[in-house]
C-alpha cells in the first residue's frame, strides 16, 4: 500500500510485475482504485494512464480484488492496459474473466477516443469526415509517432482517400519523434490506403530505416494505387534510397518522384536506377525531382546512360538545382531528355 502513490506519480510507467507477492486485495485496490466521481476534487496522483503490462500472478487477489480492478478499467483508469497476468491467484476463473472482459471493454474505449483525437488534430471535425474524405492535407499538426502509428490503424478505414499529404516545416513537428514515419509504415498492412494515388510526406524525418519501412509496406500491397510519392526534405541517405528503389521500381503506375532536399547522392540514384527488367523499372515516370541532394557529374552520367538504354522512357521532368553536379552534366541529362521525347 505504502509503494502505490509514487507508483502512481509515474506517468510514464508501462511495465509493472508484482507477482509471488502475499499482498492481496487492499494492496491492489490502494494501486488501482478509479478516479473519483465527477464533481469532487481529483486525487494528487496521476494514475497509470500508460501501464501496458500488470503481472500480478500468485499474489493473493480474490473476486473482490478483481471485481475492484475490472471497475478500474471500467472507469478508464488504465487506458493502455492490454496484458494482465492473474495465474495462481485465489480469484475463481468467472472474476478472472470479468476482469479481462473489462480490460477489452478499456481497450476500445480508449482505441475509439484516440481514433477520434487524432482525427481532430489533422483537421477533421471527426472520423466520419476523415472516412469520407478525397483529400487531406496535414500540414504543420505537430503529428507524433503515436500519432502516425494510430493512423496506420486507419489506413484500411479509409476507402475514398486519394490525396494524403503529411508536412510539417522547421519547428512544427516534435524532434524526438524520429520514428513516426517508420511507424506508420510499419502499421501499412496489404490493401491500406486503397484509393490513394498521391502520397506526400515532406519535412518529417523518414531515415534510412523509415525508407525501409515504406519498401516493405509497398512490398505488402499498400498503396496499391499509387503514382505520385513525394519524400521532401526526410534525411533519406544512399542506404534509404537503395532500400526503397526496388519497391519503387516494382510499382509500374509510378508517375512522379519527389526526393528532393535529402542527403543521397550518386549511390542511392544508381540504385533506383539500376536496369533490372525482373523489378518492371520506372517505365511511367514522368517527373524526377532530385534537387538540393547530393547527385554529382557522376550521377548525372548515371541518369543519361539510363535515358540512353531505355529505362526512363516516359521521363519529362527532371530537376537537379542545388546539386553538386556541373551546369554541363544536368544540361548534357535535360538534352538526351528532349531528345527522348522528340
Amino acid at each position: 500500500m505504502a509503494l502505490a502513490p509514487a507508483l502512481r506519480r509515474r506517468p510514464a510507467l508501462e511495465c509493472l510485475s508484482l507477482g509471488h507477492n502475499p499482498f492481496g486485495d487492499e494492496g491492489l485496490a490502494a494501486l488501482v482504485a478509479p478516479p473519483p466521481p465527477a464533481g469532487t476534487p481529483p486525487a494528487a496522483a496521476g494514475g497509470l494512464k500508460k501501464l501496458e503490462q500488470l503481472d500480478l500472478d500468485y499474489t493473493q487477489v480474490t473476486d473482490a480484488g478483481c471485481a475492484t480492478l475490472a471497475a478500474a478499467l471500467d472507469s478508464g483508469a488504465l487506458p493502455a492496459l492490454d496484458d494482465l497476468d492473474l495465474d495462481g491467484i485465489p480469484a475463481n476463473d468467472a472474476a478472472k474473466q470479468a476482469v479481462y472482459e473489462a480490460m477489452a471493454r478499456s481497450r476500445a474505449a480508449a482505441l475509439a477516443e484516440a481514433t477520434t483525437a487524432l482525427c481532430v488534430k489533422m483537421g477533421m471535425q471527426g472520423c466520419t469526415e476523415l472516412r469520407e474524405a478525397k483529400k487531406v492535407q496535414c500540414i504543420n499538426k505537430g503529428l507524433s509517432e503515436a500519432d502516425l502509428a494510430m493512423l496506420a490503424t486507419l489506413g484500411s478505414e479509409l476507402p475514398a482517400l486519394e490525396w494524403l499529404t503529411l508536412r510539417e516545416t522547421s519547428g512544427s513537428a516534435d524532434l524526438d519523434d524520429v520514428l513516426g514515419v517508420q511507424r506508420l509504415a510499419e502499421g501499412l498492412v496489404a490493401g491500406a490506403l486503397p484509393a490513394v494515388a498521391y502520397f506526400d510526406i515532406s519535412g518529417m524525418h523518414v531515415g534510412d530505416a523509415g525508407a525501409s519501412a515504406i519498401a516493405a509496406a509497398l512490398d505488402r500491397g499498400a498503396l496499391p494505387r499509387l503514382q505520385d510519392l513525394a519524400l521532401v526534405n526526410a534525411d533519406i541517405g544512399d542506404a534509404g534510397l537503395a532500400a526503397l528503389a526496388p519497391a519503387l521500381r516494382r510499382r509500374r503506375k509510378l508517375v512522379a518522384l519527389y526526393l528532393n532536399d535529402n542527403p543521397f547522392g550518386d549511390e542511392g540514384l544508381a540504385a533506383l536506377l539500376a536496369p533490372r527488367r525482373r523489378l518492371g523499372g520506372l517505365k511511367k515516370l514522368e517527373l524526377l525531382h532530385l534537387e538540393d541532394t547530393g547527385v554529382s557529374d557522376a550521377g548525372c552520367a548515371n541518369l543519361g546512360a539510363a535515358l540512353d538504354s531505355g529505362a526512363l522512357p516516359a521521363l519529362e521532368e527532371i530537376y537537379l538545382d542545388g546539386t553538386p553536379a556541373s551546369d554541363a552534366a544536368i544540361a548534357a541529362v535535360r538534352v538526351k531528355i528532349a531528345c527522348n521525347n522528340f
